[in-house]
């Protein structure tokens, strides 16, 4: 970050073009550099407590699918839990979301929430994507998770088919336990 505002702060303007634009494509190499290594700074932050080093942590995976566009990604079509303990992640409990079905009454749901997208936000797992506020999506989704399971999830996660496909290019196929 030190370095990506030293190097913005260069002024070029008196300098011949040839020097200057190649300054210039050293503060977009810098700048790039920045957002890179401070996206892996706050992955190295957060992902050993994630992924289980104080203990067990418990996680909503939602699968989405594009089929039904929804702001925070897509439609969630399947739905499970996965855990990770001391960096070993394993997947329990796999369902559906239609298999959530539909809650008789809603979530509480703000007055601006029931404006913008109805009741249908907080009733079925498959609009719990609707709001691009992804924070608020793992909030309804923890809630109908303990409703239906009575354990309250620490966080919710979601992918979608593109990020998965970019995941399983970078790791190669993935074998099952029955061989697939």
């Amino acid at each position: 970050a030190d370095a990506s505002a030293r190097a913005d702060a260069i002024d070029t303007s008196a300098v011949i073009p040839q020097i200057g634009v190649a300054v210039d494509q050293l503060i977009d190499l810098v700048d790039e550099a920045d957002g890179l290594v401070s996206g892996v700074a706050s992955a190295a932050e957060i992902l050993p407590a994630m992924l289980g080093y104080e203990g067990e942590r418990d996680y909503v995976l939602l699968a989405l699918t594009n089929a039904e566009l929804r702001a925070a990604g897509g439609i969630p079509g399947a739905v499970a839990l996965i855990s990770a303990d001391d960096g070993k992640i394993e997947l329990g409990e796999q369902t559906s979301a239609t298999a959530f079905g539909e809650r008789e009454e809603a979530l509480p749901l703000t007055e601006a929430e029931l404006e913008l997208y109805s009741d249908t936000l907080g009733r079925f797992v498959q609009n719990v994507t609707a709001t691009p506020a992804f924070g608020r999506t793992g909030e309804l989704m923890a809630a109908r998770w303990e409703e239906r399971y009575g354990e309250s999830p620490d966080g919710v996660l979601s992918v979608d088919p593109v990020a998965l496909s970019y995941i399983l290019a970078a790791t190669g196929p993935i074998e099952l336990l029955d061989g697939v």
